[in-house]
């Protein structure tokens, strides 16, 4: 009786059981690492953006320059870099108010969906702060510096922190930018 052909399938039973489990191991593997490269991709999108939105916002002036509610195409709260214009604040903190409904877009939408688009921030939804530099947040006119859609706890977000000055006095600016 030969032994030698029941040892070859003995081993090709064994060598094949260990190509299975060593296949499903890179399987699992290169699954893993291809959702680790896809979120990072994600978070370095939602960072460009709140870099972008965050700069636009402390830097420029918008466009028109001189903007109002009416005549906006885009969003900036500066008349020189840095250096915040405190009715293009209002105007911005208006607009971008999520419990307002009178716009021009209609339909029960509000005006934070209606206007978001004026701030380049594209796919993406945004949380605004102005604190002076105690973290206490600054309200104008009455009314706290506090605009957007709040993030939940669990979505994709980057928060920029900018410094920047209104009426002589430093302020912080806390734009988060959520997915």
């Amino acid at each position: 009786m030969r032994k030698t052909g029941q040892m070859v399938s003995a081993e090709l039973m064994v060598a094949y059981i260990v190509f299975t489990i060593v296949l499903i191991i890179v399987v699992y593997l290169w699954g893993s690492v291809v959702f680790d490269i896809l979120a990072a991709e994600d978070l370095s999108d939602i960072e460009g953006a709140a870099v972008d939105v965050s700069e636009n916002l402390v830097r420029t002036a918008g466009i028109p320059e001189n903007w109002s509610r009416a005549d906006v195409k885009t969003i900036g709260l500066c008349n020189s870099s840095r250096n915040i214009n405190e009715d293009k604040l209002s105007d911005f903190i208006y607009m971008m108010n999520t419990s307002l409904y009178n716009n021009s877009c209609g339909g029960g939408i509000s005006n934070y969906e209606c206007n978001k688009h004026l701030t380049g921030i594209g796919n993406y939804d945004f949380y605004f702060a102005m604190e002076y530099i105690n973290d206490s947040t600054l309200s104008l006119r009455g009314i706290p510096c506090t605009t957007g859609m709040r993030p939940s706890q669990d979505t994709k977000k980057v928060t920029m922190v900018r410094t920047s000055q209104l009426n002589m006095t430093i302020v912080r600016i806390r734009l988060t930018v959520w997915k």
